[in-house]
Formats: C-alpha cells, sequence, structure tokens
C-alpha cells in the first residue's frame, strides 16, 4: 500500500498553505502565487524567452518573474531549454505536467468572462486572446476543418477549426484566411460579436477568403453571463 509521495515537490510544497490533500488544495499551492498561472497561460502555445513573457506580462517586474519561474521549476511545471543555433538562448517550457493544466485554464476563463464585472477593455495578450477562443469553441463533429491564421502584432498563429480548435504558433502558410489586428480586442470582439462589442474595438482585416473567415467566427461563442 503507498499512501505516501516521497518526491521533492510533495515535501516542499504540498501542505505549505492549507495542509489539505485535496487536488485542488495542491493545485493552488503550486499555481496559486501572483503570476503563476498567467506565466503557464503563456507558455502553453510554446516556449518563451525571459524577454518574451515580460513583454506579455508588461507589469510583471523582473524580479518576480525569475521567483515565479523558480518556483515553477522546482515544482516541475516549467523546464528551461537551451538552444545553441541560430545563437545561444534560454527559454523556458511547460513539461508534460504543466501542460496538462490547459483544461483547468481554460475552464477558469470562461468562468471568468461570465461574470459582468469583468471589463475587456483592460486587454490582454495575444496568447491569451486564443486560448479564449479555444476555450469558447464550439465546433462539433460534422464541422468541416477550416484553417484560419491569425496575426496580431508581430505574433502569429496557425488554428485548425474542425471538432476541436488546436493551435500552434508560427508559420500560417497553410491558412485559408488570415485575420489580423495590432492587438488583441479587435478580433475577441469580431468572434465573440455580441459580447464585448464589436464596435468598441474596430475590426480586424481579412486577407484571404473573408467568407470562410466569417463562417469560422460563427463557430464561437461568449459564455453566458451567469452574475448581475
Amino acid at each position: 500500500m503507498k499512501l505516501q509521495n516521497n518526491t521533492k515537490i510533495a515535501e516542499s510544497t504540498h501542505g505549505r498553505w492549507y495542509g489539505d490533500a485535496c487536488g485542488a488544495a495542491f493545485a493552488l499551492e503550486v499555481l496559486g502565487e501572483r503570476w503563476a498561472m498567467l506565466i503557464v497561460r503563456e507558455l502553453l502555445l510554446g516556449p518563451r524567452r525571459f524577454s518574451q513573457l515580460r513583454h506579455a506580462l508588461p507589469k510583471i517586474s523582473a524580479r518576480v518573474l525569475t521567483e515565479r519561474l523558480e518556483s515553477l521549476i522546482a515544482n516541475e511545471v516549467v523546464e528551461r531549454q537551451e538552444i545553441t543555433e541560430p545563437a545561444a538562448a534560454q527559454f523556458y517550457a511547460l513539461t508534460e505536467w504543466g501542460r496538462a493544466a490547459e483544461p483547468a485554464l481554460l475552464a477558469l476563463c470562461r468562468w471568468g468572462l461570465a461574470a459582468r464585472a469583468h471589463d475587456p477593455s483592460i486587454g490582454t495578450s495575444p496568447v491569451a486572446a486564443l486560448l479564449s477562443l479555444k476555450g469558447n469553441y464550439c465546433g462539433t463533429s460534422a464541422s468541416e476543418e477550416i484553417m484560419l491564421g491569425f496575426e496580431i502584432g508581430g505574433a502569429r498563429f496557425l488554428a485548425r477549426l474542425g471538432e476541436t480548435m488546436e493551435v500552434s504558433r508560427g508559420d500560417f502558410a497553410e491558412a485559408q484566411a488570415v485575420v489580423s489586428a495590432p492587438d488583441p480586442m479587435p478580433i475577441l470582439a469580431a468572434f465573440y460579436r455580441e459580447s464585448p462589442p464589436q464596435g468598441v474595438f474596430g475590426a480586424p482585416t481579412v486577407r484571404g477568403d473573408a467568407a470562410l473567415a466569417r463562417a469560422a467566427a460563427q463557430r464561437f461563442r461568449f459564455p453566458d453571463r451567469l452574475t448581475s
């Protein structure tokens, strides 16, 4: 009978805040510190440099980002990756366990959007926008696959829209249409249509098959408001 986990994680983290064996309590001990979950969010679509994380999370200080990354590494959520070509650089990437947090993060996103107090005018990062769309995608088994590119500022993503939505960062040469905007809000407004209203943020531009892009937008639904 195995009742104890003698890993470093359990010794250093589990029980430090709550003294509770619930998995949710442990998850909060790992990801509940300020900025930790948003760092995980930014890494869900691929490894990032330290400077790229700071750019995506402009209100985080270098000191706090360093501390959170070290904590996430110690808890085996994040790992360092070194590359030598074309130039030496260090990236941060999610471990397999870190990537497994995606469904919980998407569910938390939907829960937050259901509150009337949520203020879309604050803005968000390109990765957060794509994950918001992924969390609110309403494709069915009968959905015809659409390859849709997103260009948000200098960030590029390719979304494969079928029964589910899969997103990858980078080249969108396979895209049938590309939706572009200088920041995420016009895209979110256009794809969610009713809330937030598109007129607040303007409209994105579309290259390629505009009718296909409009059809793709019909597959997304902003969550119903659950607060008054």
